[in-house]
């Protein structure tokens, strides 16, 4: 499991990294809480 104090920043910053090119692709996620 991965917990975090700031979990949009660190989607933010996955995506821009890992799955993204800025200047040709675009992209959107959602974050939901699972399980509690």
């Amino acid at each position: 499991t991965f917990e975090s104090e700031n979990p949009e920043k660190d989607v933010e910053e996955m995506c821009r990294r890992l799955l993204a090119n800025p200047v040709i692709h675009t992209y959107s996620y959602e974050i939901e809480r699972l399980g509690e």
